[in-house]
């Protein structure tokens, strides 16, 4: 078995980019939901 690995000068992707979120500073815990 012959495994070759070639490396990529490739930027990273995101494939489900979620908007923009705020939160106050001493605002409570704030959960985000990152499933799909």
């Amino acid at each position: 078995m012959n495994i070759t690995v070639n490396p990529v000068d490739d930027a990273p992707t995101v494939l489900n980019p979620i908007t923009d979120v705020n939160v106050d500073e001493d605002a409570a815990n704030t959960v985000i939901d990152l499933t799909n």
